[in-house]
């Protein structure tokens, strides 16, 4: 009876269910029933796959965003079922694409792979560049002849899909049946499982599932006997007479059942009646190996939920919307598991406790806590209210405590402070005379300091001051009292007592009215410090003003800076004066700090008030007094006072003019720097002139000793032009020494003629001939064919260029030598020497106007010939330069004052 009632109610609850879809869902199918432009077009195989396609209608409503709410989704049903050869499909072809001729959708989603495999060609040429989301429970696909004839694919025959769509604008959603898994679970509910029963019907999936069946059975069971049972070979009927014929060891796999030969429209309707009958006669539970979606009559399996698939799907085609394409979206595999119905498991006699901890049951019915959620959240709301009204009630009386608490230590502490502050209190009650004036004053009471200074607590109460105090004493507070009572105000004023203290004596009013209170300090050591203070204020400031040293006080708050007035260290800014002080605002001594110096004392300073460093100690150039020159000064700075935070707020620190200190350094630092390139240029002179003197020298020597025993003329004649060659070079290496050593006496003469500068340069070009055309070089004077005549010393000029076309030879192995000069718009003449030789180095061309340098060690010479050009120069009040690219050749310069000779 209990059985009947819960199946009554089971399917009152499908007729609900379908009476709600249909209106829900039945409008949304009415109004797009053709597709807008923009649309999403569904196509099924089979009328089958219409619960899984509604499952994708609600999840795509639920979930596109806000701007494709209002998007059509349209289901169509091509029943694939009744389609055996191609002018079969060629019509089911032309009615659908017929149907959305002008109405081309933005989206369209396949399911199924023979689905895919007889409309992809057509709809690539209608539809072409249409995303398409293709569903399907194989990876492969087969022949068209295969679907036609409703057969399985052989192994063969074969084709991975991923080659099949490689090319197209589409995205994979795959979820394969799990076979092999499906029958591991009827074995953990069957254990003892000896047959299994195959369900299934004529169309082309079911054969393909028969053949994977097989196959998995023959490799992982080889001790189950399968038996098949296809629409079309069997009647339902006879399945369930042989069902029940059969022992609990006997497990069934369901697949599908649809009857093809009648309408289509019908097929459901079998389905469920299918569904009926193996449930009602059949006593063993009904495995699936797809989504029974809550079927009545199907035990379950292990396979991909619809909700998960329809997610899936609805996830691909909400990135397709926005603007992903389909091609460049990877495959989505959908998640699978066992899967169950609770309440076939009961009926059929099965334990739920045997299923996997990852089991998803429909039908399962809620525990006690999700029965009475709503309750139970209701009562713990309660004692969560009540808890925190407790906790209020505790943490208000906790407070009162705590406030009780606090009065009772602040008295007691009020009460030590009054009994232990070093400062003598009196209470006193005023005694005023007929005119309204204070005549005397009672002590009402007083602390222990004041039995300290001043006598016992017990000969001071109630005694009138009149009595106690000295008249000065007595006269002084009944004054100030008396003011202090008349204008309701704090007076103070210092008092020297007969036990030889001093006292800075403070009068309140109290808020009893005729009461005063009196505060004494003893400012007897204070006084005594102050004196000590301005005895040792008044030395250190005579040491200061000796050693000429000005303190400073730099507040950083006001940002100005406290000078002591006695020292005279001013920028001649406007300052404010301060007794023996004065203060500058920082900007206006900041002008006054030389530019080369600011940066660097601004960058101590600031590290100083970061506290990078504990000190600063610089010297710096600024303006003082008379303000006529930069002075050097040596400042002393550190941290004075800080904030809570430690930040600084004050600096202290000194400064010392070290200007001749200063002047003295820089002179003994020149002194050595002359004394050490004295040395220097010593020992390379002598390291050099030992050298290149020896070599001319041993030439002339050598040879001229073997000059008599020449066997030949051409040999005689050979020797004599190398002693020849070493007597110029030992006379330019000693006319070199004799300049440098004029030039370090200053004594280099300087003898100005009127020089007709083209006779110069082609007498220059005559003297170089013939040396250029020994190593086969070209010489060339550049003539402008513009007279020039100018005053200078023509021996120097003739020396600086003798020097440079030397070397331009010496250092050029081939090609040519330009020389010439040229007027420049500056009023100057620019001389120049170019050659093709071998360059000058970068790192060169600064020190080879230097002593002593030379490019290559191995060439004659030892390094003055361009250092003595350079001093020539430089006394002919002109520059000299070098332009070089290395292994390409250099230009020497140099340029000299043009004053022009007229009347020649």
């Amino acid at each position: 009876m209990k059985q009947a009632e819960k199946i009554w109610k089971r399917r009152w609850r499908t007729v609900c269910g379908i009476i709600l879809l249909q209106v829900f869902l039945c409008p949304l199918f009415a109004t797009n029933l053709q597709l807008k432009d923009g649309g999403i077009l569904i196509v099924n195989a089979n009328s089958d796959l219409s619960p899984l396609c509604n499952h994708i209608i609600s999840e795509l409503i639920h979930s596109l965003p806000v701007e494709y709410k209002g998007m059509a989704i349209s289901p169509e049903n091509l029943n694939l079922a009744q389609v055996y050869d191609e002018m079969q499909m060629d019509t089911v072809r032309m009615n659908l694409f017929t149907k959305y001729e002008n109405k081309i959708p933005a989206l369209v989603i396949i399911m199924g792979g023979n689905t895919w495999m007889l409309i992809h060609e057509e709809l690539e040429r209608r539809w072409k560049d249409t995303p398409v989301i293709l569903f399907t429970e194989n990876n492969y696909v087969g022949p068209t002849s295969v679907y036609y004839q409703k057969m399985a694919i052989p192994r063969g025959e074969q084709i991975p899909l991923r080659s099949i769509i490689n090319g197209h604008n589409v995205v994979l959603v795959y979820a394969p049946y799990y076979i092999k898994e499906t029958i591991d679970l009827m074995y953990g509910q069957i254990p003892d499982m000896s047959e299994l029963v195959f369900i299934s019907d004529r169309r082309w999936f079911s054969a393909q599932c028969r053949q994977e069946v097989a196959e998995a059975v023959v490799k992982y069971f080889p001790d189950l006997r399968l038996r098949f049972f296809t629409e079309g070979q069997k009647s339902m009927e006879e399945i369930v007479s042989y069902l029940k014929r059969t022992d609990k060891n006997t497990g069934v796999l369901y697949a599908a059942w649809e009857v093809l030969d009648i309408p289509s429209s019908n097929t459901s309707l079998l389905s469920a009646r299918t569904y009926k009958l193996l449930n009602q006669y059949g006593m063993q539970p009904v495995f699936t190996l797809g989504d029974m979606n809550g079927k009545t009559g199907l035990v379950g399996g292990y396979f991909s939920l619809s909700k998960d698939i329809s997610k899936a799907i609805a996830d691909v085609s909400i990135k397709i919307l926005n603007g992903s394409k389909a091609s460049e979206i990877l495959t989505t595999k959908v998640n699978a598991g066992p899967v169950f119905n609770y309440e076939e498991l009961l009926r059929t006699g099965l334990e739920p406790g045997l299923c996997p901890s990852n089991t998803y049951f429909y039908d399962k019915p809620a525990n006690f806590i999700e029965q009475y959620k709503y309750i139970l959240g209701a009562v713990l709301l309660c004692i969560v209210f009540g808890m925190i009204l407790l906790l209020v009630r505790i943490h208000f009386l906790s407070n009162i405590r705590r406030i009780q608490a606090k009065q009772i230590y602040l008295m007691s502490n009020y009460n030590d402070l009054f009994n232990d502050m070093p400062l003598v209190y009196l209470r006193c009650r005023l005694i005023r005379g007929e005119d309204d004036k204070v005549n005397d004053y009672l002590i009402i009471d007083v602390n222990p300091s004041f039995e300290k200074h001043f006598g016992k607590k017990e000969e001071a109460l109630g005694k009138r001051g009149s009595v106690l105090n000295s008249s000065e004493v007595f006269a002084c507070l009944k004054k100030y009292m008396d003011v202090a009572g008349r204008e309701r105000k704090t007076v103070s004023f210092p008092m020297h007592a007969r036990n030889g203290h001093d006292y800075d004596v403070l009068v309140m009013n109290s808020d009893t009215p005729e009461v005063i209170n009196v505060f004494c300090v003893d400012t007897t050591e204070l006084i005594h410090t102050r004196q000590s203070l301005r005895t040792i204020n008044h030395k250190l400031s005579m040491a200061l003003g000796i050693a000429n040293i000005t303190p400073w006080r730099w507040n950083l708050v006001e940002n100005c800076i406290w000078f002591d007035g006695n020292r005279e260290l001013r920028n001649g800014a406007t300052s404010e004066m301060k007794e023996d002080s004065f203060a500058m605002p920082v900007s206006e001594i900041v002008k006054g700090i030389h530019k080369d110096d600011l940066k660097r004392i601004k960058e101590a300073f600031r590290d100083l008030r970061d506290g990078k460093k504990q000190k600063v100690n610089e010297k710096l150039r600024a303006l003082t007094v008379p303000y006529t020159d930069y002075d050097w000064l040596e400042v002393w700075a550190a941290v004075d006072e800080t904030d809570d935070a430690g930040k600084p707020l004050t600096l202290i620190g000194s400064a010392l003019i070290i200007t001749d200190r200063k002047k003295m350094e820089e002179e003994l630092i020149a002194a050595k720097e002359k004394a050490e390139e004295a040395n220097r240029l010593k020992s390379a002179f002598i390291a050099n002139m030992s050298h290149e003197i020896r070599t001319p020298l041993n030439a002339i020597v050598g040879f001229s000793s073997v000059l008599d025993s020449a066997k030949s003329e051409k040999e005689r004649k050979e020797y004599l032009h190398i002693i020849e060659h070493n007597n110029q070079l030992l006379l330019q290496l000693i006319n070199d020494i004799i300049d440098l050593s004029k030039i370090e006496a200053g004594t280099l003469e300087f003898v100005n003629s009127n020089v007709y500068l083209d006779d110069l340069m082609q007498e220059l070009e005559r003297m170089f001939r013939l040396k250029a055309e020994e190593k086969k070089l070209v010489l060339q004077f550049d003539d402008l064919h513009m007279e020039c005549y100018v005053n200078a010393d023509r021996n120097r000029l003739m020396q600086v260029m003798n020097n440079l076309l030397s070397n331009a030879i010496k250092f050029t192995s081939e090609g040519s030598i330009h020389f010439g000069f040229s007027r420049l718009n500056d009023g100057m003449l620019r001389f120049y020497v170019a050659d093709t030789g071998c360059g000058v180095p970068e790192e060169y061309r600064q020190k080879i106007f230097g002593r002593f340098v030379k490019l290559n060690s191995f060439v004659q010479g030892i390094g003055l010939g361009l250092s003595i050009c350079d001093t020539i120069v430089r006394y002919m009040n002109g520059e000299i330069g070098v332009e070089s690219n290395k292994g390409k050749g250099s230009v020497f310069w140099f340029t000299i004052p043009y004053q022009e000779i007229k009347g020649i």
